[in-house]
């Protein structure tokens, strides 16, 4: 754990439970269903303030950090970036993927910026998003927070930070795929095309997401996508990224091991839950919960196409459905599941969650470096 500096996230999760007893002494009461219903005006204040420190803490590591995963790609990219190139040749060039990542990136680098305010700026604008999301939207946020960490959504802060700032900006945007302003949705969508490719995915899931839940469509639709991915490897993972033009994927599909089959098998316990409990949900009548019903269910479809075929190609997808699970899983354990379960299933959620977080740990999957306290001449040795 101190070897690899695993204990930056251990305390992540520790402060999750402080967060949890603050809000509990305080008696903080607060639902999405009461501010979709309009019976509450506002959330108590004390749920955004441990919200934000939450976030804020894992933020903060994010922001400082100097070589976790491929964050030395992309101090190296932006290090070498040329800050004096027009900003209109990168939507001219048409070997550029993301331009408007890019015109970013020199914005930055004009101003004078160095390569750690490169990655905090990117940290920062995620985690906002997010905070956004969770405080407004969770029933339980320290619990919101908890699934956040140790279902290992957090490293996307760490690594593919691109994909990320697209998922958590998407995830921010709720209300806008409940009330389906889909000219907004478009005009997002193609503003965050220009940040990552796989943004187009996106159109699919607003559509799918608000079809009448457990319908016969919503399993077509993910049937017929499921097929596709499998049948057409080479066509499908084209259109999500042209770099992948110049590969054989389906070979690649063969020799890759696909999706790690627990997180698979994490990520269908909230459908399976909604399934079961599925009558109790739609007595709600609430396009929020109906929305985040058909999302759990386009997570488990994606992990299972990940699973028979590529975890490198296929894995990175579920991202943009599976962040909503943050909120439905404490809304089903907190307003869905008989009184009598709730503090079961919610400790055996707690308890499952942690030892699928401690499996990826204990193999040094996660670890953690930075030279900031070195930098800052703070006497403090370097992490």
């Amino acid at each position: 754990m101190f070897d690899l500096n695993q204990w930056v996230y251990y305390l992540a999760i520790v402060l999750c439970g402080v967060g949890a007893l603050i809000l509990n002494a305080s008696q903080a009461e607060y639902s999405l269903v009461d501010a979709i219903s309009g019976t509450k005006s506002k959330r108590p204040a004390q749920v955004y303030i441990i919200a934000f420190l939450l976030m804020g803490y894992i933020v903060f590591w994010a922001a400082i950090r100097n070589g976790v995963v491929d964050t030395a790609e992309y101090i190296s990219g932006y290090t070498r970036l040329d800050e004096t190139q027009s900003l209109t040749s990168f939507f001219l060039d048409e070997q550029e993927k993301a331009p408007l990542f890019k015109i970013y990136q020199v914005i930055l680098k004009r101003l004078g910026l160095n390569w750690q305010h490169y990655l905090a700026s990117i940290a920062i604008i995620s985690g906002f998003c997010m905070f956004y999301g969770i405080s407004k939207y969770s029933d339980d946020v320290p619990f919101s927070m908890y699934l956040f960490i140790t279902g290992l959504h957090f490293y996307w802060l760490f690594n593919g930070v691109r994909q990320f700032l697209v998922a958590s900006i998407f995830f921010a945007c709720f209300k806008w795929i409940v009330q389906k302003k889909l000219w907004k949705v478009l005009i997002l969508v193609l503003i965050l095309y220009w940040i990552h490719q796989t943004a187009w995915i996106l159109i699919p899931i607003y559509f799918i997401a608000n079809m009448k839940n457990w319908s016969y469509g919503i399993y077509l639709c993910i049937l017929i996508t499921m097929a596709v991915v499998i049948l057409f490897p080479n066509q499908f993972t084209a259109l999500l990224d042209d770099s992948f033009e110049e590969y054989n994927v389906a070979d690649q599909f063969a020799k890759d091991d696909g999706v790690n089959v627990l997180r698979f098998l994490v990520s269908m316990v909230t459908p399976t839950l909604a399934f079961i409990y599925k009558d109790k949900i739609a007595e709600y009548e609430n396009p929020y919960v109906n929305v985040m019903v058909n999302m759990s269910l386009i997570t488990g479809g994606l992990y299972a196409v990940g699973v028979v075929t590529s975890g490198v190609y296929m894995g990175r997808l579920p991202l943009y459905t599976d962040l909503f699970g943050l909120l439905f899983l404490p809304f089903i354990i907190k307003r869905v599941l008989p009184k009598n379960m709730r503090g079961p299933i919610g400790v055996a959620a707690i308890l499952l969650y942690f030892l699928y977080f401690y499996l990826q740990a204990r193999d040094g999957g996660l670890y953690y470096t930075t030279n900031w306290f070195e930098k800052m001449d703070l006497g403090g040795a370097q992490l």
